[in-house]
């Protein structure tokens, strides 16, 4: 059953997603099972928080890279 995921559980979620990207243990595709795994989301919730990490993760490295250029 999806859930709305508060804001402060998006929080750690996205922190781990962060520290799993830097062990480098999983291609972070695939990291929605870790997310079902340890913090018992079902897949649907997994796939939309993942989405929003990546789409953030998108926007820094675009911010990134503006500030390089200028």
């Amino acid at each position: 059953m999806p859930r709305n995921l508060t804001k402060s559980y998006k929080k750690e979620c996205f922190k781990f997603l962060d520290n799993l990207r830097a062990s480098g243990e999983c291609n972070m595709f695939g990291a929605c099972t870790y997310l079902v795994d340890d913090f018992n989301l079902d897949k649907k919730d997994a796939v939309s928080c993942l989405q929003e990490w990546m789409n953030t993760k998108r926007e820094e490295q675009l911010q990134e890279n503006f500030e390089l250029a200028n």
